[in-house]
């Protein structure tokens, strides 16, 4: 009896990120695979097939990075095996071996968060025993370069290679460039995976809105000057604002700025508009300026009915240089704000200057607040040099150090 031998796996086209599969004679045999990168966890897990380690590294409550490839199977195949390498290594990263009727596989790779990868996939379509006298099994490479998601040109510099810049999916951060790149995606959600060590000066995010989460890594090298500068505004963000901003988690290590005519800031120039810093540390902070009525502040220079949330400055020297100056451990003006629970060990040196709050106006709230020095919290307008701990706020005092 004549028999049709085909293989039922014979091309794989990659193109836009779709892998296309035809069988022999241009019989379609699986009409599409497509290839994105993946986080794996416990949610995930259940709509996709696994490699026994990536299934541990879930279970274990730890992340798993990767490539989920989405397929249509076909009628002829009795299972598909997938492995993945990355491109001149040699070395198989993971493999997984999947019925026919299975719609998606995930293959576990620690691809870069900085800069494109590529990868070869190795797809091969396994006859089941009954049909081995009418078919043989198929097997075909191709190579998957990941790239930007964030809907940057290829040619821009530090776009995103993960997240969509949602609050359950934000854009991840891994170097400098990516750091800069906030930019352009100010409204989004972004997340630090890794330290950053910054080179030469900082030219500060024009304005931001969305949510940063620093993720407890740090940012070293942070350099402000008068030439970086495009506004008044010196600070690792220039202006952080409106209700639902946040800037959490961020740890910068040694900035220096160092400005004539411009509010300085280690992290915000300003915050305003019902913006939150949270959970924000700042360590041997160099923060000055000099020209007249430009407010200094060790995390932020000034606020306007924003707050800020457990956050410390440990060390470091904030200074405004003008005869008319003012300097303070957490911000170096404040207006309609609050302080919650936040520390400052800076050395404050300004006419006016305060251990959270340098100078401030109308309806400030601080709530168990520490500072080394000076022995006030605030120069409150119409008071003076004044810690309050009445109506609102309570709990704050100079301590002798800060941790």
């Amino acid at each position: 009896m004549w028999k049709k031998l085909s293989s039922i796996l014979l091309s794989l086209t990659l193109v836009l990120g779709t892998v296309s599969v035809a069988g022999a004679a241009g019989e379609t045999v699986g009409s599409s695979i497509e290839v994105e990168t993946a986080l794996l966890d416990e949610e995930t897990l259940p709509r996709m097939q696994a490699s026994p380690k990536a299934q541990a590294r879930v279970a274990a409550a730890l992340t798993v990075r990767g490539l989920t490839v989405r397929f249509t199977g076909s009628g002829h195949a009795g299972s598909y095996t997938f492995t993945l390498q990355r491109k001149g290594s040699g070395t198989i990263l993971d493999s997984v071996e999947t019925s026919g009727g299975t719609s998606a596989v995930f293959l576990q790779a620690d691809f870069s968060l900085a800069g494109p990868e590529t990868f070869v996939i190795t797809a091969t379509a396994n006859v089941p025993a009954a049909q081995s006298g009418f078919h043989t099994a198929g097997r075909i490479t191709r190579e998957y370069t990941t790239g930007y998601v964030c809907g940057c040109d290829s040619s821009a510099q530090g776009g995103y290679f993960f997240g969509d810049g949602s609050p359950g999916n934000p854009f991840l951060i891994a170097s400098p460039a990516q750091l800069a790149h906030i930019e352009q995606h100010n409204a989004s959600s972004l997340k630090q995976v890794q330290d950053i060590a910054l080179g030469g000066t900082w030219t500060p995010i024009s304005s931001f809105g969305g949510v940063f989460d620093g993720n407890g890594c740090s940012i070293s090298g942070l350099r402000i000057t008068d030439a970086s500068l495009s506004s008044d505004a010196a600070g690792m963000f220039a202006s952080v604002s409106g209700s639902g901003c946040i800037v959490k988690n961020a740890a910068l290590v040694s900035p220096y700025v160092a400005v004539s005519s411009a509010h300085a800031g280690s992290l915000v120039a300003q915050l305003s508009g019902g913006a939150v810093l949270q959970d924000c540390t700042v360590t041997n902070p160099t923060v000055q300026a000099s020209g007249e009525w430009y407010k200094v502040g060790g995390l932020v220079s000034n606020v306007f009915s924003g707050s800020a949330l457990r956050c410390k400055v440990i060390g470091g020297t904030v200074k405004q240089l003008h005869t008319y100056g003012t300097a303070g451990g957490i911000t170096g003006y404040s207006k309609d704000s609050s302080f919650v629970e936040c520390a400052s060990s800076a050395t404050n040196t300004a006419a006016y200057t305060g251990g959270i709050s340098g100078y401030a106006e109308g309806s400030i709230v601080l709530q168990n607040c520490r500072w080394t020095s000076p022995s006030h919290a605030v120069y409150l307008y119409g008071y003076g040099n004044y810690t309050p701990n009445s109506g609102g706020s309570f709990g704050n005092s100079q301590v002798g150090s800060i941790g």
